[in-house]
């Protein structure tokens, strides 16, 4: 329908051509065309970049650079639960070309009737397009959650889709109502970094880290890593049975040699007990390898948990 339009000379004067667009769904707003994609229009409005597609085109006519400046800033009513009610407007403030209006309160852009009827639709998302619908386009956003989970629905006043858009966040940091917010009002996730908001907890996923190992179990000394790690009860006792072992390991080497007689003093007795020290040294290094590790094994099971972000899932389409 639109592609005749796409190739004409008036579309194609520029890379970058200002363009006065009508969707569907009741939206008209001043943007700059950057590109045809496959599916849609990839244009930049002030509040950030979003991909029109083809299928909510109306019309699209050429526009003065003027009035991409000067063009009304769009308009959110905002309903939210207590937590996020002000985070969620703050953030929507901070969005370059776009106001927030907090449903119920009053908005000089909304008459007495609908302020009253918006009052009364609570987080209704579909209570608040009828309450709006006679008016000009904005955008109608319901922020809540519910066993931890927050989700951000969408729909344009408008609109005559029944069914909101509607995005899942895992977990309610700065990031993830930043990156929804601005997809709920159909823009491209943002590549700013989220304001500074007041009055958000962050709910964070842990992520295991790699244990941090004291010492390392080769070191010769036994029950290292206990003692590092401030286990001196756990240290002593490797210490303790690594020279008990080193000695059992020796002796026992003299005792089961048949020719070994202790008060004799000659190469092959001499021999032997060599034997002996070097088999306990032996025993010695052997058992402080051992116990280091029972040392280490402890200490890497008190890992700590880190908080990280998690991206955001997203049902419905632009």
């Amino acid at each position: 329908m639109f592609l005749p339009l796409l190739t004409s000379a008036a579309f194609a004067q520029s890379s970058v051509a200002v363009r006065s667009t009508r969707l569907q769904d009741g939206r008209e707003f001043v943007a700059e065309v950057l590109g045809t994609e496959s599916t849609g229009l990839r244009v930049r409005v002030p509040s950030g970049q979003m991909l029109v597609s083809f299928e909510d085109l109306v019309e699209v006519r050429p526009a003065e650079e003027s009035a991409y400046a000067t063009q009304p800033s769009w308009k959110v009513v905002l309903a939210a639960t207590d937590r996020l009610a002000g985070p969620a407007r703050q953030m929507i403030d901070a969005m370059p070309g776009v106001v927030a209006r907090v449903a119920g309160k009053p908005d000089p852009d909304l008459n007495p009737e609908n302020i009253e009827a918006l009052a009364g639709c609570g987080l209704d998302v579909g209570c608040m397009r009828t309450s709006t619908a006679s008016l000009p386009w904005r955008w109608l956003l319901v922020v809540d959650e519910a066993d931890g989970v927050a989700r951000v629905t969408s729909i344009v006043s408008t609109s005559d889709r029944s069914v909101p858009k509607v995005q899942t966040l895992p977990q309610v940091d700065a990031e993830s109502l930043w990156t929804a917010l601005h997809v709920a009002i159909g823009l491209d996730a943002p590549r700013t970094a989220p304001p500074a908001v007041e009055g958000l907890v962050a709910e964070t996923k842990p992520d295991r880290v790699r244990p941090e190992r004291t010492a390392s179990p080769l070191v010769p000394i036994p029950g290292w890593p206990a003692f590092r790690a401030g286990d001196p009860g756990r240290g002593a006792a490797a210490m303790g049975g690594a020279f008990v072992f080193a000695g059992a390991v020796g002796a026992s080497s003299l005792l089961l040699n048949p020719g070994y007689l202790p008060d004799k003093a000659d190469e092959l007795q001499t021999g032997v007990e060599v034997r002996a020290v070097l088999l306990g040294g032996a025993g010695f290094l052997a058992a402080t390898w051992a116990l280091n590790q029972w040392c280490v094994v402890p200490i890497a099971k008190q890992a700590s948990l880190v908080p990280t972000p998690s991206g955001v899932s997203v049902a419905g389409s632009f």
